[in-house]
């Protein structure tokens, strides 16, 4: 998605009450919609007002996510791993 698609969705789900349905509801709602990891950090930031540590540890935690995230804390771990053994 661009930004500007980005922007209409945020405005969307504060008009549908985000607030109300909570971080992981919405969460779910964007990866259904779409939204990448990424794109999912930038809105969950901006509709609650998070800082993006803060909106991070919300999509990274949650169920929507948690496949990936399994699977991007391995890459860094092996990544880091290379890393120390060329280091």
């Amino acid at each position: 998605m661009d930004r500007d698609e980005l922007d209409l969705l945020s405005a969307q789900l504060v008009e549908g009450g985000a607030e109300e349905r909570g971080v992981a509801d919405v969460i779910a709602t964007l990866k259904e919609s779409g939204c990448s990891i990424v794109e999912s950090l930038y809105m969950i930031s901006k509709v609650f007002s998070l800082s993006l540590a803060d909106a991070k540890a919300a999509v990274m935690t949650g169920p929507s996510w948690s496949k990936e995230s399994e699977d991007h804390e391995e890459f860094h771990e092996k990544l880091i791993e290379g890393f120390e053994r060329e280091g």
